[in-house]
């Protein structure tokens, strides 16, 4: 038994839509028809889904896969990031700077253009979602919990993360008792630099990012001792050794 919960009707043009999904133009549907699945894999090979019937109906979300392989250095989308963290007129820029950044991190991170519930969806290696917050003043001071939570249960994520500013302290105070990470700007622009420097595994981050609580420098600093440590760790070769280590002709 299936339940659907938030239905949205919407007009779509039938001959536009047996189009899209690969029907013949005759085709119409009868009661609650689901496409099947062969037909969505076919569409999402090109665009995903949500967009591509966004663009249909001009309504709805669409879902943007976030490839960072063309994006500049690091300091390029540092200096984006804050710029748009802070400009209230910039809040699209910015949700799609903060997708890039966890693409950046490792992660396979999608940016919801228009979604109703979260703005940044993280598919792997865990799925996570990301609310983003820009502030004029730099800073959250109030945060709705319960919201942020029910939109990780819409998207049947593990975790959610806050991204802002800035956070004012009893924001961060109640980010220890709930089960969200909320993280400001610069410790998103100090991870980027870090795994840079350190090459740290995307796995590491994430597990950092999904533990409850105001993600401070204290993580940061557990990331940098746990990558110096295992550096520290290697074996390194005696000099009475080398001469047995055989050698590419």
């Amino acid at each position: 038994m299936t339940f659907l919960t938030d239905i949205e009707e919407v007009d779509v043009d039938i001959e536009e839509f047996n189009e899209l999904v690969g029907y013949d133009e005759t085709y119409r549907p009868q009661g609650f028809t689901r496409v099947a699945d062969k037909r969505l894999n076919q569409l999402s090979g090109e665009e995903s889904v949500e967009t591509a019937i966004a663009d249909l109906t001009d309504a709805g979300e669409r879902v943007h896969p976030v490839d960072d392989e063309d994006d500049g250095p690091t300091p390029d989308l540092a200096d984006q990031l804050r710029a748009a963290s802070t400009d209230g007129n910039a809040h699209e820029e910015f949700e799609k700077l903060v997708a890039k950044a966890f693409s950046r991190l490792g992660c396979a991170a999608d940016w919801i253009e228009g979604g109703g519930d979260t703005d940044v969806e993280i598919r792997s290696p865990e799925h996570v979602v990301v609310e983003v917050k820009a502030r004029g003043n730099g800073r959250v001071n109030f945060l709705e919990v319960t919201n942020v939570d029910k939109h990780r249960r819409q998207r049947g994520a593990d975790h959610a993360i806050v991204v802002a500013p800035g956070f004012a302290p009893k924001v961060i105070d109640n980010a220890e008792t709930t089960e969200l990470t909320t993280i400001a700007v610069d410790d998103i622009v100090e991870l980027l630099d870090r795994r840079d420097e350190y090459a740290v595994p995307h796995e590491e981050i994430l597990a950092l990012l999904t533990r409850s609580g105001a993600f401070q420098d204290d993580r940061l600093d557990l990331l940098s001792t746990s990558r110096t440590g295992s550096m520290l760790e290697k074996p390194c070769l005696r000099s009475s050794e080398l001469s047995s280590v055989p050698t590419e002709p």
